[in-house]
């Protein structure tokens, strides 16, 4: 536990620091820019709600507060209903405000201690983990969608404690395991559908990797039956969720009218975050040059500085990290979207995306 207890308490003090402005503010003020001050009030609001739904004995994901009286169904919203439960004693004592702040808090923090447990199970080396903590949960990434106020996109932390319990399923074979990733993958999906999706698409690609891996091996079938597990325990909670959901969505060419304009630029990976105290300014006049000026949501690079540990780490332990490396790529592939753009040339190359 000391190890741990060390991380938690380096990741929170970097919190602070990162937050130090809204401290004393904190049932007040929530931090952001611009776009925080629709989007983070919105999610004040969803926090608000979902304590609201829950006190009433009513379903969080439909309310008649909007659109009265007719209503609406929040089953597509970033409703992001984990940060509401995470917060509810917060709410109670301090009001929504304070638990929007309080989810900040724990999306940063908690987020550094998922990728420490994951990076110390991968690579049994206690100063990478911590390192490899602080570098996720401080990426250019996650600060911008702080500055944003999108706090479906700031709690990341459910995303490595999943990648981890599958991992530890795939590796023992366990039901307790299997169970626990289950259901962390439906607090990732209740947090974000985006995020879902992309947990998805890996957890596919690894687990087709692993069993490929045991494919003349005894362990195959307890393989497959802990993964059939792992889907079973997370549809059981999603499933009444997600039905409503797709009734809703419906179906079009709106996907596809979407992914152009919103892909990444391959360029995207090496751009610093608008928020960058020396060449945020350059990134973003960089960025208006390159795209239509209503994408706002730019930033995907985890830094120069993670790129180029990653690139040292993998090439020094391949033999340990080459799956990491692969999924790793085939997801940056999948973000640049149906056909590759360089500094917002459209270069008409087909992607895997199409």
């Amino acid at each position: 536990w000391h190890p741990l207890l060390m991380a938690g308490g380096l990741y929170t003090l970097l919190t602070g620091l990162l937050l130090a402005r809204v401290l004393p503010v904190f049932d007040r003020a929530i931090p952001g820019g611009p776009i925080a001050a629709v989007d983070g009030w919105q999610n004040v609001w969803n926090l608000w709600w979902v304590r609201t739904a829950l006190e009433r004995g009513e379903n969080p994901f439909v309310t008649q507060m909007l659109f009265y009286p007719s209503g609406v169904g929040l089953y597509l919203q970033t409703l992001n209903i984990t940060n509401g439960l995470l917060t509810l004693p917060v709410q109670w004592l301090g009001g929504p405000i304070a638990a929007y702040n309080t989810a900040v808090l724990l999306g940063f923090v908690l987020s550094g201690l998922g990728m420490y447990l994951l990076a110390w199970h991968v690579l049994r080396h206690r100063a990478l983990a911590l390192l490899a903590g602080a570098l996720f949960a401080f990426t250019p990434f996650h600060i911008t969608k702080l500055m944003d106020g999108q706090l479906e996109w700031i709690a990341l932390q459910w995303i490595p404690f999943y990648m981890l319990a599958l991992v530890l399923t795939l590796e023992r074979h366990t039901p307790w395991f299997a169970v626990s990733a289950g259901g962390l993958f439906a607090a990732v999906a209740l947090t974000s559908w985006y995020c879902a999706l992309f947990v998805a698409v890996w957890s596919a690609l690894w687990v087709v990797l692993h069993l490929a891996a045991l494919r003349h091996s005894n362990r195959l079938w307890r393989a497959c039956r802990a993964v059939i597990l792992v889907a079973g325990t997370g549809s059981l909670v999603l499933l009444p969720i997600v039905l409503p959901g797709l009734r809703a969505m419906g179906w079009g060419n709106v996907w596809h009218e979407w992914t152009g304009d919103h892909a990444a630029d391959l360029l995207d990976w090496l751009l610093p975050s608008p928020w960058h105290p020396l060449w945020g300014a350059q990134a973003q006049a960089w960025n208006q040059q390159i795209r239509p000026p209503y994408i706002g949501a730019w930033v995907i690079g985890p830094g120069l500085t993670l790129l180029a540990l990653a690139g040292l780490g993998t090439w020094v332990a391949w033999r340990r990290l080459w799956p990491w490396a692969l999924t790793t790529l085939v997801a940056g592939l999948l973000a640049l979207g149906p056909s590759l753009r360089i500094a917002g040339v459209d270069t008409g190359l087909p992607l895997p995306f199409a």
